[in-house]
């Protein structure tokens, strides 16, 4: 209804994942929702932009009424990126190849999910002839917003990558990543808050979570926060996890108050999870107990 009433010329479509199953019977349906901004756009002048290695976005092309763009890191597809540099929590840089030649970019937005992001913005700005050049001064200046990915540094040397907006699995997985790749650090702390939404699928959803945490081999401490984040703790002792490096609270303010405690210089957090967790609660406690009055940099600080 509302492409009926928008009548939009470009439409973009990253990703189908396991998230709101609460309101979907399965992945396929959620697939089919969003298929739907892509069969009601308008007419044979507008434009679909695809991610090419989203199996169920690359299927949508045949029912796009104009023109078809695909992005992609791992398929061919028009608007690529290779040579990836991936720098955690610091940014990225990659080669960007389009139908213009092969450029190098720096992003420095954090995570390589981050990269798929950016060629699903190059890919809908080349409708409007905005190339690589213009796409980089505009990268040069890009930050997470509050909450949504932000690094956060602390005087003492430790860092919190603030995630705490909301929380999906394939969100958490990407962010793990992240974490995991993040280099120069002593510890790397895992807080993840329960995901909502995830109807009967959501405790297999929250230990493979866990799992994946543990299996990355660079997460040192799973920590899970409300409802089912049990099973996140649960899943990363099941993948090889030591017990004693996980913990499992029922609220924020129990977790504040053990972490306060137990980051030291050198640690690596990432506080994640969903809305209703109210996971910045966290963020919030951290800052007001290892940030020293004055050596804050209160612009990285942005609720």
């Amino acid at each position: 209804r509302l492409t009926a009433i928008a009548r939009p010329d470009v439409g973009v479509v990253t990703r189908v994942s396991p998230a709101h199953l609460e309101f979907f019977s399965s992945v396929d349906e959620i697939a089919l929702a969003k298929r739907e901004l892509i069969e009601g756009l308008n007419g044979r002048g507008s434009t679909a932009v695809l991610n090419a290695d989203d199996p169920r976005v690359a299927a949508f092309g045949p029912y796009a009424p104009g023109r078809v763009l695909t992005y992609g890191i791992e398929k061919q597809a028009f608007f690529m990126a290779a040579e990836i540099e991936d720098r955690g929590a610091l940014g990225s840089a990659f080669d960007y190849l389009s139908p213009e030649g092969r450029v190098r970019l720096e992003l420095a937005v954090p995570g390589r999910h981050a990269i798929g992001n950016a060629l699903a913005a190059l890919t809908a700005a080349s409708v409007w002839g905005i190339g690589a050049a213009e796409a980089q001064s505009v990268f040069n200046t890009l930050r997470a917003p509050a909450m949504r990915g932000e690094l956060l540094r602390f005087s003492n040397g430790a860092a919190l990558i603030n995630d705490s907006y909301n929380s999906s699995p394939a969100a958490l997985q990407a962010m793990t990543e992240l974490l995991a790749a993040t280099p120069n650090f002593h510890r790397r702390i895992l807080v993840a808050g329960e995901m909502r939404e995830l109807g009967t699928s959501s405790p297999q959803l929250h230990r493979e979570a866990g799992q994946f945490a543990a299996r990355t081999g660079k997460v040192d401490w799973v920590i899970g926060v409300a409802g089912d984040a049990s099973e996140i703790v649960e899943g990363a002792v099941a993948a090889g996890l030591s017990s004693g490096h996980s913990k499992f609270f029922q609220t924020p303010q129990e977790a504040a108050e053990f972490l306060e405690t137990l980051v030291s210089p050198g640690d690596l957090l990432l506080v994640k999870g969903s809305r209703g967790v109210k996971m910045e609660q966290i963020v919030d406690a951290l800052i007001a107990r290892h940030a020293a009055p004055g050596e804050f940099s209160r612009q990285e600080v942005r609720h």
